[in-house]
């Protein structure tokens, strides 16, 4: 990696920084611990500009600030890497399936990410069948999206070395791989903060936090129109939205991808 992408990848992990402190002034409030806020949009960016390695880098700066500076410690921090990681895996997907040009190698890729849609994240009747069950089934997603992202790094210094951000100038493109982020992310999300995250950062137990998120409103309609964890995919897919979207026009409208992008 050159000194000069080192040098943007500490500048951009400073940024995320910035933005994390002060989530609380330019974020929303979702009610159930969540903020919609903009701390991520410098990974999608070293993502955009860098390649995955890059974002990875900046992800775990993040990390290390939530963990360390923010009232949420090392919970907040394991959520934070969580939802952010599909936003630049599904990308980095795309990237390596058309990279190795072969249509069986692209259908094991996309298949991987459907699997992640099986996670019953939308099945209330799962849900109520697992009260009780402890977090671990909450953390086994997590550890599972991290291994996925330390695979895909490997695989993306072998099969994508001469990436190039002009790919993802595509608008069609771009906002098939948000899509398809977003499902990933609120599956994974739906999952994580039901076993895991809400237990553990209100201190009450699985049936505790579902009667809790019953009482959160959804946007424009009030409290218990829709089920818990379609409040919990709304919103990450809020925040998909738009830390994507910030990236997305910094690197391509703002033309930072044809100035600052340097291999």
């Amino acid at each position: 990696m050159k000194s000069y992408q080192l040098v943007s990848i500490a500048m951009l992990a400073a940024v995320a920084a910035a933005l994390q402190f002060y989530n609380g002034v330019a974020g929303i409030p979702t009610g159930f611990g969540m903020t919609v806020d903009l701390a991520a949009v410098p990974v999608i960016l070293a993502f955009f500009l860098f390649g995955l390695e890059a974002s990875l880098y900046v992800l775990a700066g993040l990390a290390l600030v939530i963990t360390f500076a923010s009232p949420t410690s090392w919970l907040g921090a394991s959520m934070k890497v969580a939802a952010t990681l599909p936003m630049v895996l599904v990308p980095a997907f795309a990237v390596l399936a058309k990279a190795k040009k072969s249509r069986g190698a692209e259908a094991v890729l996309w298949l991987s990410l459907v699997s992640f849609l099986l996670v019953p994240a939308a099945d209330q009747a799962y849900f109520s069948a697992a009260l009780g069950s402890g977090i671990a089934r909450g953390v086994l997603p997590i550890a599972v999206v991290l291994a996925f992202a330390f695979v895909l790094s490997r695989v993306w210094k072998k099969y994508a070395p001469g990436y190039r951000p002009g790919v993802f100038g595509s608008v069609p493109l771009s906002l098939a791989v948000l899509a398809a982020a977003v499902f990933v992310r609120g599956a994974l999300m739906a999952v994580a903060n039901f076993y895991y995250a809400g237990p553990l950062y209100f201190k009450m137990s699985q049936e505790a936090f579902v009667a809790f998120m019953s009482g959160v409103s959804f946007p424009l309609f009030g409290a218990g129109v829709v089920p818990w964890y379609l409040l919990i995919f709304f919103w990450n897919a809020v925040q998909a939205a738009v830390e994507f979207g910030a990236a997305w026009v910094i690197a391509f409208r703002f033309g930072f991808a044809d100035k600052y992008a340097e291999f």
